[in-house]
């Protein structure tokens, strides 16, 4: 089944969204006199002119949620409404596919404890990076500089979450 996303409050301060910038063009920068040639995609060829970046929550249910139910877990996690991509483009920054998280361990406890019958609750962030010239730039377009958004260790960058919470069986030992 895939997650239920909702929408949560911005997930930075402009100030630190500024920094974000600054880094991401300093990333494009440096990638510019690497030798990659003029065709390759972190050339040097965007600068980022906004940067847009939500807190996404999302939810494993067995069931589609009833309007109580939803609307008891936007309290719990300040969320705003069901997430949409209207706007197009953009990409996902979780925790890796496949993990969980502290902080799904713990939330997913407050919800059990509020009487709300869900499996597991994970937060992410959406980014939508925008050049000047209105180009929606996406995981292929950034290339190495999507190092400063994330920590590879915990996280990872996906397109497409709607797998984010399948279960895979353990392998067998060897």
């Amino acid at each position: 089944m895939q997650p239920i996303i909702f929408q949560g409050l911005p997930a930075f301060s402009d100030f630190r969204l500024k920094a974000l910038q600054t880094a991401l063009n300093d990333a494009f920068s440096v990638s510019e006199g690497s030798g990659d040639g003029p065709s390759s995609p972190s050339s040097g060829q965007f600068k980022i002119a906004t940067i847009d970046a939500v807190e996404v929550y999302f939810i494993e249910a067995n069931a589609p949620l009833d309007d109580q139910t939803t609307e008891r877990a936007c309290a719990l996690l300040s969320a705003q409404h069901h997430f949409d991509r209207e706007n197009g483009g953009g990409f996902f920054v979780t925790p890796r596919k496949g993990t969980i998280s502290p902080w799904s361990t713990k939330a997913t406890d407050i919800f059990h404890n509020c009487g709300l019958e869900i499996a597991r609750v994970e937060r992410g962030i959406h980014f939508r990076l925008t050049t000047a010239d209105g180009l929606v730039l996406g995981i292929e377009e950034l290339g190495l500089a999507l190092l400063a958004l994330h920590d590879r260790m915990t996280e990872a960058v996906y397109d497409d979450v709607s797998d984010f919470f399948r279960h895979f069986e353990p392998a067998p030992l060897r």
